[in-house]
């Protein structure tokens, strides 16, 4: 599809909401479609072909949405396709709920705006000032002298089919642990004197991945005690772990989290269907994770989040229902229901038949939210992927006081964070909302090799932290 733009800066929200009606689209590639987006004044313009149809509108407009409306109406007509999340291509979207309610919006005013101004859908539009209610009275309960600190372990038992996180297949990689769980033990340590230097109080601590609990016993403990030593947790309100691959736990590392103090850990299906956990690449079974979830369940002392998939390749409407009914039996702590996310460093990516689902996962997706939310959730943060089916959402439910906390202060990015390890990325967030970000070498290597460099970031990193807290 050719996109011709006449007179319109904004190249970068062009190609965005053009591919949420054509996701995967290449814009050089000259197949007899196209779309112009054109200005003259108040005048706005868009034409768009598509397989020999054409749809034409033009009207005045005199900000940004009601521009871009135009482009967005003419894709709408000559698709026929319903976008449930209307112009809306950022990743954050509750930000902009969050900002209508601190100004005073009702939630008639809200619905209305979602609706009308930005074209969500009436369930989105719901979803998103539930999801924003949730997430202020989470940050009404924070200052600007919190901080959350992220560990992570980018080795997983194996690599997914659809995953394009920094990770490694612990397998092949399996020598480079030990220097690498000593490493970060030292970025900690440094981590924790920049926050109690600067007196910050440490909120949340999250360890991610990657697959943490691929760690053995002794790493789990070395790891973990290296935070709890370097850390004061006087004011921890949080403590996860991730425990994502269901094969990779054990009672004797349950015990050495529980041990550690960690309150919260995931562990993640995807799916309850054996034949599709083969095909994604995942190496355990439906029964290891309720093994595991039991193991977890019985201990009386985490609070235990579930991840799942829509949109996963083959599976069945009445297998995804089978998936979301079983888990919401279990009433663990938080279900997060992901949409299938294609990026290009995922073995999957090239299945691009698979965007042409979009429509039978939203309806699945719209399902879920309903079903879960009816069994005593609440939406309590949600996100958006580049690339993701239909340009659907990534939502996390919770229990009442279950929520995630460190899953609203990333997502807000109204909270300071200090991050560790490879891939990782930390933010100081000013006064003004400005924020500065450090950024960690990639992969295990890297980071083992280069890590002097990241010492020397890091403590930079320190400059960038205390201005934070006093600039406006």
């Amino acid at each position: 599809m050719k996109l011709v733009l006449n007179n319109i800066e904004d190249i970068y929200e062009s190609e965005n909401l053009v591919r949420l009606f054509f996701p995967g689209v290449n814009f050089k590639e000259d197949d007899g479609d196209y779309a112009v987006f054109s200005k003259s004044g108040n005048e706005v313009l868009a034409k768009v072909c598509y397989k020999g149809k054409v749809a034409e509108i033009k009207r005045n407009a005199s900000d940004f949405w009601e521009t871009f409306a135009v482009l967005f109406s003419a894709l709408s007509d000559v698709t026929g396709r319903d976008i449930p999340w209307g112009m809306l291509t950022g990743v954050r979207p509750i930000k902009l709920v969050l900002d209508l309610i601190n100004k005073g919006f009702s939630k008639k005013e809200v619905l209305k705006t979602l609706e009308t101004k930005y074209k969500l859908s009436p369930q989105k539009a719901r979803l998103s000032y539930l999801t924003a209610l949730s997430e202020k009275k989470i940050l009404s309960e924070t200052d600007e002298k919190s901080i959350s600190i992220y560990a992570g372990i980018p080795f997983c038992p194996t690599r997914c089919n659809y995953c394009s996180f920094v990770c490694e297949g612990v397998e092949k990689h399996r020598d480079l642990v030990p220097k690498y769980v000593s490493l970060l033990s030292e970025e900690i340590k440094l981590s924790a004197e920049i926050a109690r230097n600067l007196g910050y109080k440490v909120e949340t601590i999250y360890v991610g991945g990657g697959t943490p609990t691929v760690l053995s016993e002794d790493e789990l403990y070395m790891l973990l005690s290296s935070i709890n030593s370097a850390f004061d947790k006087s004011c921890l309100k949080e403590f996860t772990v991730e425990a994502g691959r269901p094969d990779t736990i054990t009672e004797g590392k349950l015990s050495v989290l529980k041990d550690m103090g960690v309150g919260r850990i995931s562990i993640n299906p995807q799916t309850l269907n054996d034949d599709i956990l083969k095909d994604i690449g995942r190496h355990h079974t439906v029964k290891q994770f309720y093994d595991s979830f039991l193991l977890a369940d019985k201990m009386k002392f985490f609070d235990i989040n579930i991840d799942l998939i829509a949109g996963l390749p083959k599976e069945s409407d009445a297998s995804f229902e089978n998936t979301i009914n079983e888990t919401v039996k279990l009433s663990p702590a938080n279900i997060t229901l992901h949409t299938l996310t294609l990026k290009r460093s995922a073995d999957m990516y090239l299945e691009k038949d698979l965007y042409e689902t979009y429509q039978k996962v939203s309806a699945r997706v719209l399902w879920a939210d309903e079903y879960i939310m009816g069994n005593g959730y609440s939406p309590y943060y949600l996100y958006r992927q580049k690339n993701t089916i239909g340009g659907l959402e990534n939502t996390g439910f919770s229990l009442p006081n279950k929520e995630g906390l460190y899953n609203v202060f990333i997502m807000d990015e109204s909270q300071s964070i200090l991050a560790c390890g490879a891939g990782a990325s930390s933010k100081a967030v000013g006064k003004g909302g400005k924020i500065v970000r450090s950024f960690n070498y990639k992969y295990p290597l890297e980071y083992i090799r280069g890590f002097s460099d990241i010492i020397e970031r890091k403590k930079k990193f320190q400059k960038e932290l205390n201005l934070s807290l006093q600039t406006e």
